[in-house]
């Protein structure tokens, strides 16, 4: 699960793992939601289709307030090439009333895949500066082609609730990465050296626009197929962002899963 080292908004530095977590039933419950935040939530969707695979969780530090999280089938044919609208939105714990809501479409494709139980609510103290408490939403929807080289997963928003309004600030940053560097990850025989890499965030003291710096680093492991011709190899990406003013920005060709290409490890 997450790790905060520190405690406290005041610590000028503290560190939270948001590595890829197995969901077993157990905490998959501790997210759930009950029979009437289910109602709130089919009355706040804006389409027909099913409400699939809501989450709800309150929030630690204000539990008077609920986080939850839901898709809705808009439109496509067969798994593997629907549309969604994934939603987001803070609840009153009590009423369940909706106060906030953010809303994004999702496209499933070669590289994208809506699953069952693939929204985790991130409550972790995100804390941005020492009145404002971030929160993450992680969506497990990244999907490898047949026989592609890479992968990208784990996808990380966090939001801010403020003044009656639910704001992105970082959206869907992948946090896990893989890249077949030679041979195949598919068919018969296979035979491959694959880097894994996972990705940790550490809250800077150091702040843009009020907001604390995020440094994301992000380890890679290489793997071998077959195992007999392991080899001890790692290294480390790590780049910092830095909010704008509106959002956190990273950039694409400067994540992991693009700059680690064939041969240069």
């Amino acid at each position: 699960m997450n790790i905060v080292k520190g405690q406290g908004m005041m610590k000028p530095l503290f560190t939270i793992a948001v590595a890829l977590m197995m969901v077993v039933p157990m905490a998959q419950a501790a997210q759930s939601c009950s029979s009437d935040q289910i109602e709130a939530l089919e009355e706040d969707k804006q389409f027909f289709g099913p409400l699939s695979w809501p989450v709800c969780k309150a929030l630690p530090n204000k539990p008077e307030l609920t986080l939850a999280s839901y898709y809705v089938w808009t439109d496509g044919g067969p798994a593997g090439e629907r549309v969604y609208q994934w939603n987001t939105l803070i609840m009153d714990s009590s009423s369940h009333e909706v106060l906030a809501k953010y809303r994004q479409q999702i496209e499933e494709d070669s590289y994208t895949k809506v699953r069952p139980d693939s929204i985790w609510l991130d409550t972790a103290n995100y804390a941005l500066n020492q009145q404002t408490r971030a929160f993450g939403v992680r969506l497990d929807i990244g999907r490898k082609p047949t026989c592609s080289k890479e992968y990208k997963g784990q996808y990380f928003s966090l939001f801010v609730y403020r003044e009656h309004i639910l704001s992105p600030v970082l959206e869907r940053l992948p946090m896990e990465y893989s890249r077949v560097h030679d041979g195949k990850d598919c068919g018969n025989n296979q035979r491959w050296d694959k880097e894994v890499a996972k990705s940790q965030l550490q809250m800077l003291s150091s702040k843009h626009y009020g907001f604390a710096d995020i440094k994301v680093k992000s380890k890679g492991k290489m793997t071998y197929k077959p195992k007999n011709r392991q080899r001890d190899k790692s290294r480390t990406h790590v780049q910092t962002l830095w909010f704008d003013g509106e959002r956190y920005r990273f950039v694409e060709s400067e994540l992991p899963g693009y700059l680690w290409k064939d041969g240069d490890f």
